[in-house]
């Protein structure tokens, strides 16, 4: 898929999402450079699958739109690393954790992502791995 049926094809996927309303309310500028962004985030984790391989409906797709939308409601925290997740009462001691965790897929990636990832791991192989002795 080239670039711009991507992004069409992410603003019909949130046509139907939870997060609908907010990613309408973006600047078309916006959605543009959080799929974009999301699309080199998502094929820099799965090495074996190009932009050309991937498919309306499939998980990759799935996958990017979910860490559009993440990256366009969390970037600016991303970019500084962390964010405040504690404080005490007297304000003496902070807590703070990574945006996004850690994972096997690294950090940075939104959770739903991550599933859809999950998915496209398994179904490459379709349910088996197959080991030939050359």
């Amino acid at each position: 898929m080239t670039d711009a049926e991507i992004l069409t094809a992410v603003n019909a996927i949130f046509d139907t999402h939870l997060d609908g309303e907010y990613w309408a309310g973006l600047e078309n500028t916006r959605k543009t450079a959080a799929v974009k962004t999301a699309t080199l985030d998502i094929l820099a984790r799965v090495a074996w699958l190009s932009q050309e391989d991937i498919a309306a409906n499939s998980p990759a797709l799935y996958a990017i739109a979910e860490q559009a939308v993440y990256l366009s409601r969390n970037y600016a925290d991303q970019t500084s690393g962390k964010v405040i997740t504690s404080e005490s009462v007297e304000g003496l001691s902070v807590g703070y954790t990574l945006v996004g965790g850690t994972s096997k897929w690294g950090i940075g990636l939104s959770p739903r992502a991550e599933a859809y990832l999950n998915q496209l791991s398994k179904s490459r192989f379709k349910g088996g791995i197959y080991l030939t002795r050359g």
